[in-house]
C-alpha cells in the first residue's frame, strides 16, 4: 500500500500501527516520486506501549522510530492516534522529555529491525483508567 501511495504522489505517512506488522524501516527505504526522503508523523503507540508498557518500553519505541528515520530526519514526533484516559502521565512526560533533551543522540544506538513491542506480552489488566 505504501508503494502505491508514493507512486500516486504521497510524500509522507502518519499514524503507524506497528502492532499490525507495519515496518518503519521498509517504508523509510522508499523515496517520493521526486526522489526525496519521506516525511513521517510517527512516534508512540497509543494502543499498547503508552497505556500498558513501562517507561523503558516507551523509550525503546522512540529509539525504534528514531532509528528508522535516521535520528529523526523528516520526523514529526507524536503519538499514533489520540492518547486515551488510561495512559499514565508517567509514560507520556518522560517520552517528550527524552526527545526534547536530545539524550538519544548521546547514547549507543540500539538497532531495532522491527518494532520492539511486536513480540512483547503486555498485561492489559494491570492499569485501569482513573
Amino acid at each position: 500500500m505504501s508503494y502505491q501511495s508514493i507512486k500516486n504522489g504521497y510524500t509522507g505517512f502518519q499514524g503507524f500501527q506497528y502492532e499490525c506488522n507495519v515496518n518503519g524501516h521498509e517504508i523509510a527505504k522508499q523515496k517520493t516520486i521526486t526522489g526525496d526522503d519521506l516525511i513521517f508523523f510517527a512516534g508512540m503507540n497509543v494502543t499498547r506501549t503508552l497505556p500498558f508498557g513501562t517507561v523503558d518500553d516507551v523509550i525503546d519505541e522512540i529509539d525504534y522510530v528514531l532509528d528508522f528515520t535516521d535520528e529523526g530526519k523528516g520526523l514529526f514526533f507524536f503519538t499514533s492516534n489520540s492518547i486515551q484516559p488510561e495512559v499514565a502521565l508517567e509514560n507520556i512526560l518522560p517520552a517528550y522529555k527524552y526527545i526534547a533533551s536530545g539524550e538519544y543522540l548521546k547514547k549507543d544506538k540500539k538497532k531495532f529491525p522491527e518494532w520492539p513491542g511486536l513480540n512483547k506480552s503486555y498485561d492489559y489488566s494491570s492499569k485501569d483508567a482513573d
